[in-house]
């Protein structure tokens, strides 16, 4: 996603997830729980469904970015299409290395149709709640510091009440 992504994605110790799109890294002790069987894309087969169920362990630093640039917030976005039957899905390849013969394949997944339009809306309403983000600064960057699984949660709900009134207009 960027230098600092790919800067720390080189550190030792950081695993990187093997999606072929949309793949995740992730350091510490649960690095490899986190990463391990990255199947869909933003759904409850890959990282940020991990990062959830860590609860409390589990945080999200949003570091010279807005909330339309927060990941986590397509795992909020999968549930609420789950949860309420819309299935907005396409199919997507690349072209990448096998590991075994190292030559190029190209390979097809299901993905689905996400929409971060509405993601600053739900950022600002999330950190209006007192508690849920610390905000400060690293060197000239604002920062946002928050729990995963608690701004999940905040944006399904959201999502729920907003998309849908949005839907049924």
């Amino acid at each position: 996603m960027g230098k600092l992504a790919e800067t720390f994605r080189k550190w030792p110790g950081v695993l990187r997830s093997e999606h072929p799109q949309h793949s995740m890294i992730a350091f510490g002790k649960n690095a490899k729980l986190i990463i391990d069987k990255h199947i869909d894309s933003c759904s409850e087969q890959s990282p940020l469904a991990r990062l959830y169920d860590l609860n409390d362990n589990g945080y999200v630093l949003l570091l010279g970015v807005e909330y339309e640039n927060n990941t986590s917030l397509h795992l909020s976005e999968y549930r609420f299409q789950t949860n309420n039957n819309i299935e907005k899905t396409f199919i997507s390849g690349a072209s990448i290395e096998n590991p075994e013969t190292k030559k190029r394949q190209w390979i097809e997944w299901n993905d689905y149709d996400y929409d971060s339009n509405d993601f600053n809306d739900i950022g600002r309403a999330f950190d209006s709640i007192e508690g849920n983000t610390t905000i400060g600064s690293v060197g000239l960057a604002k920062a946002r510091l928050m729990k995963q699984y608690l701004l999940i949660d905040f944006a399904t709900d959201w999502m729920n009440k907003n998309r849908m009134k949005k839907n049924t207009s």
